[in-house]
Parts: C-alpha cells; sequence; structure tokens
C-alpha cells in the first residue's frame, strides 16, 4: 500500500500485533524504507502510522515536519494509557511521562485506532477521530497454524508476558483444589514465557514471584516453565496447549485490553477459561468461552475439562472455526485499508 508510512518497535509485542501484522496484510515493505533519509521518507508519505508513541521521534519534530510535508498521523492504541499502580512498569511510566506524553500524541494524529470500544470513549474524550478495528491475526499463514503436539496429559497452559503477576493470582486457591486430587494426576499445568534478562536481574526477581505463584509455591502437580520464544514464533507455546487459561484481575486498567489471549488460543482449536469481566465478557458469541468469576467456578471449569476430553476437543474445534472467520486479519484489516485511502484522499 503506498504512501503508508509504518513506524515499527522490532521488540514489542503490542507493535507486533497493531503494526507489523496489519502491515504485511496490507503489503507493505518496511524494508525499502533502510537506509533512506527520514526527511527523504517523510516527504513521500501520505500517512504516517505507530504505536503509542513514535520511538525516538520527538512530538514537536514530527508535528514539524507534518506541518512541512502534509502527511496524516495515525496512531494505533492497544491499551489505557494510566497503567494500574501495581503494574510492574508503573515507576518507568512515571519516570517517562506516559501518561502525558500519550495523551498528547492523542490529542495531536488526525486519526486514532483503537482495540475496543471501551478504549474508543476514553480516546473520544481529546480526539473525535477515533476508529475501532479489534486485534485479530491471519489465520492459516506463518505460525498461526494448528500445530498441537499431542500428549498424554491434559495440559492446562497460561502464556503471557512478565507484567501479570498479579493476574496470575486469580489461579492460585482453584490451582490449590488440584493438588493431590486423582481427578488431576494426567493433567500438567504451564506457564509459558518466562524470561530471565542477565542485565535486568529484576526480571528474574518479577518472573519466580509469578511462577511461584502459578505453582503455588512448588505444590502443583506436572508443573512445566516454558521460556520465551521470539515474537515470530511465539504461537509454538500453543502446541502445547490443551486448554488455555487466560485470568485477568478486575481493575481500570485490565477492562481496557482486548480478547487477543482468546484469538491466540484459538488459532491451535484450543477451548478457554477466561475471567468473567472485559476484554473478554463481550466476546461475540459467549457460548465458546467458558467464564468463571470465582474460585468455585475456575475450579469447576478445570474439574470438567480433566474429566471429558472429547468437550475439550470439540469445544476447542467449535473456538478455532468461528474465530478464524470473525478474527480473520484480511477481514478485519479492511476498515484499515478504507481508513488509510480516506485519510490519503483528503
Amino acid at each position: 500500500m503506498e504512501g503508508v508510512t509504518p513506524i515499527v518497535k522490532l521488540n514489542s509485542g503490542c507493535d507486533y500485533h497493531r503494526i507489523i501484522l496489519p502491515m504485511e496484510d496490507l503489503g507493505i515493505d518496511n524494508s525499502k524504507f533502510t537506509g533512506k533519509d527520514l526527511h527523504e521518507v517523510l516527504s513521500e508519505s501520505k500517512v504516517v502510522w505507530f504505536n503509542r508513541t513514535p520511538g525516538g521521534l520527538t512530538r514537536q519534530s514530527l508535528l514539524y515536519l507534518r506541518e512541512q510535508y502534509g502527511f496524516k498521523i495515525v496512531l494505533d492504541l492497544d491499551d489505557y494509557w494510566v497503567l494500574h499502580p501495581k503494574h510492574n512498569l508503573s515507576q518507568i511510566w512515571k519516570i517517562s511521562d506516559m501518561e502525558n506524553e500519550i495523551p498528547a500524541w492523542i490529542k495531536a494524529a488526525d486519526a486514532v485506532i483503537v482495540t475496543t470500544n471501551l478504549l474508543a470513549d476514553k480516546v473520544r474524550a481529546l480526539n473525535p477521530f477515533v476508529h475501532v478495528i479489534p486485534n485479530a491475526l491471519p489465520y492459516g499463514k506463518a505460525q498461526f497454524l494448528n500445530a498441537r503436539i499431542e500428549s498424554e496429559y491434559m495440559r492446562f497452559l497460561y502464556a503471557g508476558g512478565g507484567s501479570h503477576l498479579h493476574d496470575l493470582k486469580v489461579l492460585t486457591m482453584p490451582f490449590q483444589k488440584t493438588i493431590n486430587n486423582p481427578t488431576f494426576k494426567n493433567s500438567q499445568f504451564i506457564m509459558c514465557g518466562f524470561h530471565a534478562i542477565k542485565e535486568h536481574p529484576e526480571s528474574e526477581v518479577e518472573w519466580t514471584k509469578m511462577e511461584h505463584t502459578f505453582n503455588v509455591s512448588g505444590r502443583l502437580k506436572n508443573y512445566v516453565r516454558r521460556t520465551t520464544l521470539p515474537l515470530d514464533s511465539y504461537m509454538r507455546h500453543y502446541d502445547h496447549c490443551d486448554v488455555a487459561v487466560i485470568p485477568l484481575e478486575d481493575n481500570r486498567f485490565n477492562i481496557y485490553k482486548s480478547n487477543l489471549k482468546i484469538l491466540e488460543a484459538a488459532a491451535n482449536d484450543s477451548p478457554v477459561i477466561v475471567s468473567d469481566m472485559e476484554p473478554y465478557s463481550s466476546f461475540p458469541d459467549r457460548d465458546l468461552v467458558m467464564f468463571a468469576n470465582n474460585t468455585k467456578t475456575w475450579y469447576q471449569h478445570l474439574e470438567y475439562c480433566a474429566k471429558n476430553p472429547n468437550f475439550v476437543r470439540e469445544s476447542g474445534q467449535a473456538l478455532g472455526d468461528f474465530t478464524r472467520n470473525f478474527y480473520q486479519l484480511s477481514k478485519v484489516n479492511d476498515y484499515r485499508r478504507q481508513l488509510f485511502e480516506l485519510l490519503m484522499k483528503s
């Protein structure tokens, strides 16, 4: 798609889903900008598109360049910009002043794309030109294929980043009830994403806390740790998944997230047990999802799945079939394509 210039932060999971995958679907080859002078690139641009903030460019410099070259700015946003105080990045967020920086970019943008209607309502107070384009996946392509590895176990899998300690606490009591329960003797509990960075010892501390929360301080039977995978192959975690567990703490930050975790599990035809709150409670077909709102319902779903492998297979297939149709990136991304075309004409 000529005229659209994405600004990509290559190691960002948010950029991967909000910029890189949609960019590839639109036929944009970002390598064509490599080695080019910034002014040369922007002078040929009609739309400049980025997630949250444009990397190393300051707002003053990009707004000056917009005035000089006449391109439109599109901000793609997938999270609320005010972190919950318990979020592990809250101090870094304050130091970098992101609670003010992101709203300033929202106000400056010619259009803002968000993942949910709830987040759109927050943005609309700052910029009326907001568009809801949910997360979607290129099902059937690259890593988004069902490549499940069969196992003798019923595998309950959690996959996530290093900021979910308090979300995982939702699982502590339900998982504790499985210990020494013969129903779960052939079950496995897998936490994916463990990522200790040598240069940042605090990362190992945080992940160790998460691990101890997930495996009930080492007491959970058949616990498996899977370390982090690169962005272009992280879906291989789900090759070891029969049922995805997706806990979320109910707070004012989490409700503005997207339902991406459901979409990822569905790529592998895995059913999901999720916290019954936004962004999951408004899933288009609630009958395809197992919702839990307390220890009792979490445990009931875990136990039912452990006892009923046929249900797990059939419900996972139904979720996968629905999601591959409803959240296919090539369909969802058409709105983004039309928006960019409209902006380039205006």
